[in-house]
């Protein structure tokens, strides 16, 4: 129900996007929530 309720939120505020990158949106979300990925810091680079 959470995931229905991010991609209704997302489609809303997003009119522009398709169902392929609010999926993309949704999966990186999950991956980035569970650890999977870190996020990029510019000063660390």
């Amino acid at each position: 129900l959470r995931y229905a309720l991010k991609i209704g939120l997302l489609a809303l505020v997003n009119p522009e996007l398709t169902v392929q990158e609010i999926k993309d949106i949704i999966e990186a979300q999950v991956d980035y929530e569970t650890g999977r990925v870190s996020e990029l810091k510019p000063e660390d680079l």
